[in-house]
């Protein structure tokens, strides 16, 4: 009668559990898909580009021979999905199934491996956690390889069980297919692989047999790998330098921030500090509770062990990876360790007693959801290029053009330019427009003598959008704004003399001014180089200015926008310092320079860097 209690018990809590996972997997579609409708940024541009109106061969090909540095599961995934309706919506639906299936894949890795209520609170995290809802609507493969690494985790747990051989299978297929998603997987692979030999000794027969299927059904991108081009992604040492602030930074966006914004501006340093005081609480609570009950220092479960180490494994891999290449650190590389950090989250609020668990996980939710809720104001979404594009659709008539000032500032060129033209907006373009795009100062004076040759012109950029030449003639006859993480305008010009139309004479003081910016650039450049740097042109600039950028030690950068006036400098920096403090910088004006850097360096750097301005 007791054993059926109990079972009666233990079958209730598991209807629970599986109810509340239920519940958090409808939670976690339903914070990704306002989401997935957004304008494509970045490096989703090369995801397009390699997939869009190609064959499935085409889509291989162009992963291996383009500017793409992953294999080709995503986009394999992508290709097929991008059949279905708006290419630029459905691309994402690889990320947006798989992100939200990790969700109840993680209740089940928790609880063979750390218990049912860790998988429970795990489940919430992650369906809660803003990094893997951008990773869940991003049109990269991130999201593909954390729910393989978890798929393949829980056939492992399950074939270590029951030794059944379908079981194996499934876990080498998986396994194999965690490196089909991301090269980095293979940390989470031989972290497995560690593991069994410490736990599971006698079973390594059948998990070597299934590491040599993995390993015989990638041979074939092995040999691809081998010739693929790619780019190097040490450019990203910019942004994201392999220094103690760098991966302290990257570390809390990974849990529980967003990739694209630093905790101070979501969710918040005071969210980030109680979620880490319920942690530590808990930590505490329970390390007694065990101690109280065993009588000594209890030995870990071996399911504990292996959610840290595959929590862990990423982190030092690509620390690994950064110390002996590229000097970076950046936290989407670490997404096949936030499930298990978010396990381990999980088994830390559940240790204590009933009463406190149940306080701690009302706080840790608490804390998540804070961030997610954020996530869908206006000012922490995507630029909002899919409207004005639109916009641009509904407003231009025939034989007008469209100018566009740098719509990506801190992208590189290859990401969003093809045949000259910025993609940001091309991709969500319903019908053809003449566009002329300004990247660097030297295309401001040609973009507006081409335009000048037309009855109107519609100015697209982020704010502070700068004017057109006073030369031009232009009067503003219309504008928009669109918010976003990036807020961009869209205005509309007629000349203001109907008669003569725009004046492109007086566009020669134009290109004087030009021509004056480049000589101040290269002063600058040259006092850099006295100064024991090592300047070079940045790739993008602002309109209106010329960006240089120069290491200043430590993995450290610094960035200088010059610009013809002091006025000029003081519109654009708000939008550099918002640029900058999303990678950890700062920002300020000096004069007709805006100088930015990308962590806070030593005083004796700036002020050597400074005595250049």
């Amino acid at each position: 009668m007791a054993a059926q209690s109990l079972d009666a018990a233990d079958g209730r809590a598991l209807n629970a559990e599986l109810l509340a996972v239920a519940g958090v997997t409808l939670l976690a579609l339903a914070l990704r898909l306002p989401h997935v409708g957004e304008s494509l940024v970045g490096d989703e541009m090369y995801a397009y580009a390699e997939v869009h109106g190609r064959s499935l061969g085409g889509v291989i090909d162009a992963v291996r021979q383009g500017g793409e540095n992953s294999p080709p599961l995503f986009f394999v995934l992508a290709w097929l999905s991008m059949k279905l309706g708006d290419p630029t919506v459905t691309i994402r639906l690889p990320s947006l199934v798989l992100g939200t299936a990790t969700v109840p894949l993680i209740y089940l890795v928790g609880r063979r491996a750390v218990g049912g209520r860790a998988g429970v609170v795990a489940a919430a995290l992650l369906a809660l956690s803003p990094f893997a809802i951008f990773y869940s609507t991003e049109a990269r493969p991130y999201a593909t390889l954390t729910f393989f690494v978890v798929l393949c985790t829980l056939a492992l747990l399950v074939a270590l069980d029951t030794g059944r051989t379908g079981w194996w299978v499934a876990y080498a297929v998986s396994g194999c297919l965690v490196l089909y998603a991301h090269y980095f997987g293979l940390f989470v692979l031989l972290a497995q692989g560690l593991w069994v030999l410490w736990a599971h000794r006698d079973r390594w027969r059948p998990f070597f047999i299934a590491g040599a299927a993995i390993a015989v059904g990638y041979l074939p991108w092995v040999i691809a790998f081998l010739g693929q081009k790619g780019n190097s992604i040490s450019i990203l040492a910019f942004y994201a330098p392999l220094n103690a602030s760098g991966i302290e930074r990257e570390l809390l966006r990974l849990f529980p921030g967003h990739p694209s914004f630093v905790v101070s501006e979501l969710p918040g340093r005071g969210v980030v500090a109680v979620l880490g005081l319920a942690l530590a609480v808990g930590l505490v609570a329970g390390a007694r509770r065990a101690l109280t009950r065993d009588g000594g220092s209890p030995r870990p479960a071996p399911g504990l062990v292996l959610v840290g180490a595959l929590a862990l494994a990423p982190i030092l891999g690509f620390l690994l990876y950064s110390a002996l290449g590229p000097e970076l650190f950046i936290a989407r590389y670490l997404s096949a360790a936030l499930p298990f950090v978010a396990l381990l989250a999980g088994a830390v609020v559940t240790w204590p007693g009933r009463t406190v668990s149940l306080a701690l996980t009302a706080v840790a939710v608490a804390c998540m959801a804070v961030g997610a809720v954020a996530g869908l104001e206006d000012v922490h979404r995507r630029p909002d290029y899919k409207g004005a594009a639109h916009f641009i659709d509904r407003t231009a008539r025939p034989g007008d053009a469209v100018v566009q000032a740098d719509l990506t500032l801190g992208a590189t060129r290859s990401q969003v330019v093809s045949h000259g033209r910025q993609q940001s907006l091309d991709v969500n373009f319903e019908r053809g427009h003449e566009v002329y795009s300004i990247f660097q100062d030297a295309d401001v004076v040609g973009a507006y003598s081409a335009t000048a040759r037309r009855s109107r012109f519609l100015l697209v950029g982020p704010d502070p959008l700068p004017a057109p030449p006073k030369s031009l003639g232009a009067r503003e006859t219309e504008s928009r704004s669109f918010p976003g993480s990036l807020p961009l305008t869209v205005r509309v010009y007629s000349p203001a003399d109907p008669s003569t139309g725009f004046t492109v004479s007086g566009l020669a003081r134009a290109r004087r001014a030009a021509a004056a910016l480049r000589r101040d650039a290269a002063g600058l450049s040259a006092c850099l180089r006295r100064a024991g740097f090592a300047p070079r042109r940045a790739e993008t600039s602002p309109s209106g200015s010329i960006a240089l950028e120069a290491p200043i030690g430590a993995g450290a950068r610094s960035l200088l926008f010059v610009y013809p006036t002091p006025e000029a400098a003081s519109q654009a920096l708000g939008g550099i310092a918002r640029f900058l403090k999303a990678s950890g910088g700062q920002a300020e004006r000096k004069s007709a320079i805006v100088i930015g850097y990308t962590t806070h360096p030593p005083q004796a750097t700036r002020s050597r860097v400074e005595t250049c301005l």
